[in-house]
């Protein structure tokens, strides 16, 4: 038994998936503002 030639698979390189919010501050700014209005939307309705 003899070895063959080498033959190289090539890999796709997969494009790397970035966040939608790089930074975290922006993805709390959001979401404290989302809590927010919902904390007042509901106070609004709770007094009426």
């Amino acid at each position: 038994m003899t070895m063959g030639t080498i033959q190289e698979i090539d890999k796709k390189v997969t494009p790397k998936k970035e966040p939608l919010f790089k930074n975290k501050l922006w993805l709390y700014g959001i979401m404290v503002l989302i809590i927010g209005l919902l904390g007042w939307f509901s106070l609004k309705m709770l007094k009426d």
